[in-house]
């Protein structure tokens, strides 16, 4: 009989995060996006607190204090932390949709004469552009929205671990905070002694 790592049910949760991702990708309608973003956002915290479980014992504690230091001071895993919170215990949405639309302006220059233009089903016909036109294309768009949880409003991040972090696309903020938690678990194993289990055949 194969004997589990102490950590699988940490590595598993994390794997159903990463498959949370891809659905967040795949997604079809916003409605979808947001189930994959709250399934995401369930299964990190939930591999936090499994991981944390393993390394209950005292002799772990300055590990512990090290991550959940991070976990409040750094903007990135503080408002996934603080996200979750948001979906689960309360009302307010921590992600939003950003419709698209259509930007016209000059080729060069910065003034712009139509002499006439027209919009019919979604098609646009303009005739007698001077200087020229420049259409630009904008998709729908899901964003980050504030999270605002027991009173506290947490800011989508500029920040992770010391370095810029822009954008407020939700994808882009949950595969670095999972890149995180992953490589918390993986320079866990072999501190831990983990790794030598693996090696003499157990499942990992």
């Amino acid at each position: 009989m194969r004997i589990k790592s102490p950590l699988y049910n940490s590595r598993k949760e994390l794997d159903i995060a990463r498959q949370a991702i891809d659905g967040m990708r795949c997604a079809q309608s916003f409605i979808q996006f947001e189930q994959a973003w709250q399934d995401f956002l369930v299964r990190l915290e939930r591999a936090w607190n499994k991981t944390k479980d393993v390394f209950s014992d005292s002799q772990y504690a300055p590990w512990r204090g090290q991550h959940e230091h991070m976990r409040n001071s750094d903007q990135l895993l503080r408002y996934l932390k603080q996200a979750r919170d948001a979906e689960e215990h309360t009302v307010c949405e921590t992600i939003s949709k950003e419709l698209g639309g259509i930007g016209i302006n000059p080729s060069s220059g910065n003034s712009l004469h139509i002499e006439h233009m027209t919009i019919n089903r979604g098609k646009i016909t303009i005739r007698g552009a001077k200087p020229g036109i420049a259409v630009t294309v904008y998709l729908d768009r899901v964003k980050l929205m504030p999270a605002i949880s027991r009173g506290v409003v947490t800011l989508p991040p500029e920040e992770h671990l010391g370095q810029p972090f822009y954008g407020t696309n939700p994808m882009e903020v949950a595969e670095a905070g999972l890149i995180y938690y992953e490589r918390m678990i993986r320079d866990a194993m072999p501190r831990f002694g983990i790794e030598k289990e693996k090696e003499r055949g157990q499942a990992p």
